[in-house]
């Protein structure tokens, strides 16, 4: 089989030579791409003419234009827009009085009264540790009557230096400092 594969190859080859008759131009494959794409444009461009001109179309175009301009003007309408805003005026300004009232009136209704009794002891207690850099002597003395300072049981007692020795060597030295 594989001979007579080559005898007929080489009975080709000697019947029509090297040149096998298919060539192609120089240079044909590289803008190959470009061609094609120009094909397929030029084919999509209609065959027949859409527009034409009118005979003697220019001819009279300048007496046509002529006409148009001096002819006498339309008179055209106008709106005038000071009457629209006068009619409206009343409207929006009575539409935004009532939008006042109502918003006052929602608003109001919905405001708390704050007393003292409707603070809790953990709002106090917070509000005092954000603000203790803020408290002077004159703060305390307006909160603190002088009798709940009379009636403290620690006011009276006295510390001996032995007891506060002992409670600083008892506490350390970090957490005292952190404080």
């Amino acid at each position: 089989m594989d001979t007579e594969l080559k005898n007929s190859i080489n009975y080709i080859t000697k019947k029509i030579g090297e040149n096998a008759g298919f060539t192609t131009p120089t240079n044909y494959f590289d803008d190959v791409e470009t061609r094609f794409t120009n094909k397929l444009v030029e084919d999509e461009f209609p065959k027949k003419e859409k527009f034409s001109v009118p005979n003697n179309y220019f001819s009279s175009l300048e007496d046509r234009v002529l006409d148009k301009i001096s002819s006498p003007k339309k008179e055209a309408k106008i709106i005038a827009l000071r009457s629209k805003i006068i009619r409206f005026a009343p409207i929006a300004a009575a539409a935004s009085i009532l939008l006042f009232i109502g918003i006052n009136i929602f608003t109001f209704n919905k405001i708390e009264t704050v007393s003292f009794e409707s603070i809790s002891d953990s709002d106090i207690e917070n509000w005092l540790v954000d603000n203790t850099n803020s408290i002077n002597n004159d703060d305390l003395a307006f909160v603190v009557e002088i009798t709940d300072i009379e009636n403290n049981e620690f006011s009276t007692k006295s510390i001996n230096d032995t007891d506060l020795e002992e409670y600083l060597n008892s506490i350390e030295t970090t957490s005292l400092l952190n404080e």
